[in-house]
């Protein structure tokens, strides 16, 4: 399990819960560290169920809780537990995924192949896929859009390549589940933002939790567009009060560029996760209000390769300006993308996490 380790003293982690026990803030404390997972104790947090954060504290302490039917190897409806740890149950949270650019057919296999897996290994209730770079590299089509949502990607968003495959115009203007950048032209095809419901939600945390998926670009070192901050905060004026997980996806060139979005909204969204560069960036952090931040959370695709393009076409070019085409290259296929867990009642981030998932050998 995933561990952030903010002070010597505390630190935090996630488990699941399952019956007997109840819902709700509990603490309890264990025995000696080294010897977790005790059966009887801990036997609740094996399965997946509903997902809690939990603050771990050094203490000296004993706790009587009580139980709905006795737990195995005791006969009364409690167990008395002695030692020196305190955990704290403060609410469940939700675990998002962001995947960097899918660059070309091996980035779309890769999805197709992986990410399912990925999806039930690690507990991920949403995922997010910038896909601008599907078709060849360049755009996205009807089929590629498909693929994706089938493969499992709840909801796609694009960046300055969103217009090179006009056939997908239509998806743009019918489908909730795809976001184009919303500081483009106000008659621009496509929404700058979208209202989605989490999957199963209802199922596994008893309510509908919806999330904000958004999209902006950056302007350094871009095509010449509107204003991504003046954008971002008539964006954030249409989203209901009651949606409170939000999440940005900062296409854009610059780390500074950014960084700026960042802290510009720490405290008012979930998460600003950049892409565009296809270069993972080694800076994740939440930031003091809640919103976590990553400059640029990768690329989809071939990593043998000039950020996706075969090697030898894009050094020729570069050595004797000749043009060639930039072909997408092939080899060492990864999946990119940051794990952000969300508390579902703030929209504040707990925790974010870089992944790699490389493509299965066949």
């Amino acid at each position: 399990m995933p561990v952030v380790i903010p002070e010597l003293c505390a630190f935090s982690l996630r488990v699941t819960l399952s019956p007997p026990f109840s819902e709700g803030k509990r603490a309890i404390t264990a025995g000696k560290m080294n010897s977790w997972p005790h059966k009887n104790i801990f036997s609740f947090i094996r399965r997946t169920g509903k997902k809690y954060t939990l603050k771990i504290c050094f203490c000296r302490l004993s706790l009587r809780i009580p139980t709905e039917k006795p737990l195995a190897g005791h006969e009364e409806n409690s167990i008395m537990i002695y030692g020196y740890i305190i955990i704290v149950l403060k609410g469940f949270f939700m675990r998002i995924l962001m995947i960097g650019d899918i660059v070309g057919k091996p980035g779309r296999q890769v999805i197709q192949d992986e990410l399912k897996n990925f999806r039930e290994l690690r507990s991920i209730d949403f995922v997010i896929a910038n896909a601008e770079n599907s078709a060849g590299g360049s755009g996205l089509t009807i089929e590629n859009y498909q693929t994706l949502i089938r493969s499992g990607v709840d909801c796609i968003t694009l960046g300055d390549h969103a217009y090179r495959q006009q056939e997908i115009y239509p998806v743009l203007e019918a489908e909730a589940n795809i976001v184009r950048p919303g500081n483009f032209p106000i008659n621009a095809p496509g929404k700058r933002l979208t209202v989605l419901p989490v999957p199963q939600s209802r199922q596994k945390y008893g309510m509908e939790l919806k999330i904000v998926v958004m999209a902006l670009l950056g302007q350094t070192f871009m095509k010449p567009i509107d204003s991504p901050l003046h954008a971002i905060d008539d964006m954030l004026a249409e989203i209901p009060r009651d949606v409170r997980i939000r999440v940005l996806d900062y296409h854009a060139e610059a780390t500074s560029d950014k960084q700026v979005m960042g802290r510009y909204l720490d405290g008012r969204v979930s998460a600003v996760l950049g892409t565009h560069t296809h270069v993972a960036t080694a800076d994740e952090t939440i930031f003091p209000k809640g919103t976590a931040f990553q400059c640029d959370v990768g690329m989809t695709g071939p990593f043998e390769s000039i950020i996706g393009r075969r090697i030898d076409r894009v050094t020729e070019t570069l050595r004797t300006f000749r043009p060639t085409p930039y072909d997408v290259a092939k080899d060492d296929v990864r999946i990119n993308g940051t794990l952000v867990d969300i508390d579902h009642a703030s929209g504040k981030a707990l925790s974010i996490e870089r992944v790699v998932v490389r493509a299965s050998k066949k």
